[in-house]
């Protein structure tokens, strides 16, 4: 009788759960497209709607051979996850385990399934396009996305897109000039998607093409042009001088070093510069030692190099005397290095601040040889060892007992020593 109950509470409860379960919808997108079909480095996208936000919904994405590939909880009652397909050839159908929590405080065990291929195709998307009665041409009423031209991959389509061409269509209505001004594309590159375009569509290419007469002949003025038309500067690159007010060649060529320093290095401030002022035909700036390089050379210090220097000098770090201060965890974190490579520097600084002359004569000698730094140094010292010369003279088995250094480093300062003779 109990055992009935209990079943009967069971197949209640299954159903109650159906039921909310019906509420929750899963959506699976392949970048802006609703899909169930996937291939490997996609973003794929999963949201989930109609769940309660007592409780975190968990999702678990195990793959066609059964394996674990993400986990990840997310509170609301709608809630999206985004991953990136790895680069897998696990093609065929790969799950979502969902725990999602429901209003009346049960969770619910949900199951969402996918298939990933080798290759996805892109979809065609039919639209009608408006032909006028002097318009006697054989195009095709559909749309077909700019991303069956050869050569047109994500990055140009992104650029297009922004300009609201999407279609073979619609690039057919354009000039080498205006594709070749968004898509920042070469003029032979921008040539070869109008002619495969007009081809497929059907409209015959003339002598000159039709759509190359419509380009505009004169040249525009390598002034406007803008900044990526310089050798070294990329897309990156270009976002930043953007960012500092500066768009063309010629807005490079009047800035000042001290903006540019403001995002980059001393030496590339100069060279993009430079590098602009040159096309123009203008005479080169020549670099100018900064007041904060001319108090104190902070690369004469040992694990100092240009990055390093550069961001002590962001933070007004000229000196010894400046360094010295910062503790290891604050020198740590200005260099973006582990605490023990700061407590290293900050030692080998603290080495030459003990005075010119000490640099100069005795210490700097030792620290001459590969492997000898300030700790090792200040030992040697203490045992009377100070010159190259003497480190020659001690046996190796002594000299390990003195430095309490490994004896492969030992043996390598003694042959080191025996080279300096």
């Amino acid at each position: 009788m109990d055992n009935n109950k209990e079943s009967i509470e069971q197949e209640d409860k299954a159903v109650d759960q159906a039921s909310h379960i019906q509420n929750v919808s899963i959506e699976l997108f392949r970048g802006e497209e609703k899909t169930e079909l996937f291939q490997p480095k996609d973003l794929l996208k999963l949201q989930i709607n109609g769940v309660a936000d007592w409780k975190s919904t968990v999702v678990l994405l195990v793959d066609a051979k059964g394996e674990n590939r993400y986990k990840a909880r997310r509170r609301g009652k709608s809630v999206i996850f985004e991953t990136k397909l790895q680069n897998t050839k696990r093609y065929g159908i790969w799950r979502f385990h969902i725990e999602a929590p429901m209003d009346d405080g049960t969770i619910a065990f949900i199951e969402k399934e996918f298939e990933i291929r080798e290759k996805v195709p892109e979809p065609s998307i039919k639209i009608p396009i408006q032909i006028t009665e002097d318009e006697k041409t054989p195009l095709k009423e559909t749309g077909i996305l700019l991303l069956e031209v050869p050569g047109i991959g994500q990055t140009y389509f992104k650029r297009l897109k922004e300009h609201g061409i999407l279609f073979f269509h619609q690039l057919a209505d354009m000039n080498l000039k205006e594709v070749k001004n968004i898509t920042h594309a070469s003029l032979k590159k921008v040539q070869g998607w109008l002619e495969y375009v007009l081809n497929y569509l059907g409209l015959e290419i003339q002598e000159p093409p039709a759509v190359i007469e419509k380009q505009e002949k004169e040249e525009v003025s390598i002034e406007i042009q803008p900044v990526h038309v310089i050798t070294g500067i990329g897309p990156k690159t270009e976002q930043i001088l953007n960012e500092l007010g500066i768009m063309t060649v010629s807005d490079l060529a009047k800035a000042g070093v001290d903006q540019l320093q403001t995002k980059f290095s001393h030496q590339k401030s100069y060279r993009f510069i430079n590098s602009a002022r040159k096309l123009l035909g203008l005479n080169e700036i020549e670099p100018r030692i900064k007041e904060e390089e001319s108090k104190f050379d902070l690369e004469k210090i040992s694990g100092i190099g240009p990055t390093y220097k550069r961001r002590l000098l962001s933070v007004q770090i000229d000196t010894i005397e400046k360094l010295l201060n910062l503790s290891f965890e604050e020198l740590s974190g200005i260099l973006k290095v582990p605490t023990r490579k700061a407590k290293l520097i900050l030692e080998n600084a603290k080495a030459m601040s003990k005075g010119v002359e000490f640099t100069k004569e005795i210490g700097d000698e030792l620290l001459k040889v590969p492997g000898i730094g300030p700790t090792y140094l200040q030992r040697l010292k203490a045992s009377g060892i100070e010159t190259i010369r003497q480190l020659r003279e001690v046996d190796e088995e002594k000299l390990k007992e003195i430095t309490k250094a490994p004896l492969k480093k030992v043996k390598g300062w003694i042959s080191f020593a025996m080279e300096e003779k």
